[in-house]
């Protein structure tokens, strides 16, 4: 009977101890440091107990060191859980959620050019804004992020690495044909991006980084949609050959360039008084049927600075009513340079550049001159091949990255041997001296 009431008291004993730890262990889950501390403690103790008893009692070694090695296991599961439920607490107490998850569409998809949509918040709009994602898409690179319209989405462009985007052309006959089928008031650069038709312009860019090929380019390209084009360049190089060979308005010297300056603007003066009380509100002389006028300034810096006092006045003051009112009547100006400065580009005549281009990489300056310090700030540091540029234009608020169109040796030989063919019909032919100041005339510009 004793040993029956011993036995029986020992299961009692077994049944609460078994009671106790597992309400401890229980105890332990709960998000209180206090409790978890007690836990740990007591499975500690537990620990040494059960192993001294095993050991004892003749137990092989492996069974105590299992049993060691499971208490260890609830221990670290224990201090997991500590720190789980202190970053689930701190987040429920800020009202976070664990895990959110942005509703991702896609916008487009093309054959070069992906668009994304994310959905946009407060909170991420930031971070959104200046995440690159090119890792997530293979061969694919992040070329822009913009929020849309209403700004409930961050919407990431990509472009496809390695492709072909460029344009190439062989032939100046290639080039006047793809100019002639080309957009309306747009100047396409590559398959992605293009520019404003009737806007100023100006190009940059160190040599040998292809300002020169974008503005033959561009000269074939206004020529081929109807435009009068006239040239001045300092250097009296491959832009002065080329404006000859095509029969355009050449100027070379100061005093000649500045002639070309003041035809341009007597022409401005004159589609005013012609125009006046037929132009409907919103409309150009472009829209009512005048040929756009493009006159390039090649060498812009350099000439400026050689400027004398009298000279610089003047040019300044045609070019400032020029840039300022040349828009509506149809009279654009190209300002090209390898370096851009506040000094050299002032702030007014800058901010009415309506398409600004720097071919290659550049310095700091010429990008704070010409985008602004917000926008400069937007150009990716990378290697720049020649013929590669970053653009504003109207309608982006930030540079975009562009491939100005390839012109090949081909081509570079069907120019060398228009130039050739033209000068040998003018060496045939009388010479005829034009004067850079005489009245303008209708259709003295057009080729």
């Amino acid at each position: 009977m004793d040993r029956l009431r011993t036995t029986s008291r020992k299961h009692v004993q077994q049944k609460l101890f078994l009671g106790f730890s597992l309400v401890v262990l229980a105890s332990g889950l709960l998000p209180f440091a206090v409790l978890r501390g007690f836990v740990l403690c007591y499975l500690g103790v537990l620990g040494v107990l059960l192993v001294v008893g095993w050991m004892k009692g003749q137990k092989k070694l492996t069974t105590a060191l299992l049993s060691f090695y499971w208490v260890y296991l609830v221990e670290v599961e224990l201090l997991r859980s500590d720190f789980v439920w202190a970053e689930i607490s701190s987040d429920l107490q800020k009202g976070r959620r664990m895990v959110e998850l942005p509703a991702v569409r896609i916008e487009r998809a093309e054959k070069f050019v992906r668009v994304v949509a994310v959905r946009n918040s407060l909170k991420f709009q930031e971070r959104l804004l200046k995440a690159d994602l090119s890792a997530v898409f293979d061969g694919w690179v992040t070329s822009d992020v913009n929020l849309n319209e209403d700004k409930s989405e961050v919407l990431f462009t990509f472009t496809k690495q390695g492709a072909d985007l460029g344009f190439k052309f062989d032939s100046v006959s290639q080039l006047w044909s793809f100019g002639k089928a080309g957009k309306e008031k747009r100047v396409p650069l590559d398959m992605l991006t293009d520019m404003k038709l009737d806007a100023h312009l100006a190009v940059t860019g160190q040599s040998g980084q292809g300002k020169s090929y974008a503005l033959v380019y561009l000269v074939l390209y206004y020529l081929s949609r109807g435009w009068w084009v006239a040239v001045a360049d300092p250097k009296n190089a491959d832009l002065a050959m080329l404006g000859r060979a095509l029969g355009l308005k050449v100027a070379t010297d100061a005093d000649g360039i500045l002639g070309l300056m003041n035809e341009a603007y007597d022409l401005m003066e004159k589609r005013k008084l012609k125009l006046q009380g037929s132009m409907d509100f919103g409309k150009t002389a472009l829209d009512l049927g005048e040929p756009g006028l493009l006159l390039i300034v090649d060498e812009f810096a350099s000439l400026a600075l050689k400027l004398d006092k009298k000279q610089s006045s003047e040019f300044y003051a045609k070019l400032g009513n020029l840039v300022l009112e040349g828009r509506q009547m149809s009279v654009f100006l190209a300002l090209c340079m390898q370096q851009a400065n506040a000094q050299v580009v002032p702030t007014h005549i800058r901010e009415q550049l309506g398409n600004k281009l720097v071919m290659g990489a550049s310095d700091d300056q010429t990008y704070v001159t010409l985008f602004g310090q917000s926008s400069a700030s937007e150009v990716l540091s990378m290697a720049m091949k020649p013929g590669q540029a970053w653009l504003m234009t109207e309608g982006r608020a930030k540079p975009v990255f562009v491939r100005v169109p390839w012109l090949t040796k081909a081509f570079d030989a069907d120019v060398t041997a228009l130039v050739r063919r033209k000068l040998s019909e003018a060496n045939r032919r009388p010479e005829v001296v034009l004067d850079a100041g005489a009245e303008d005339k209708p259709g003295e510009f057009m080729p």
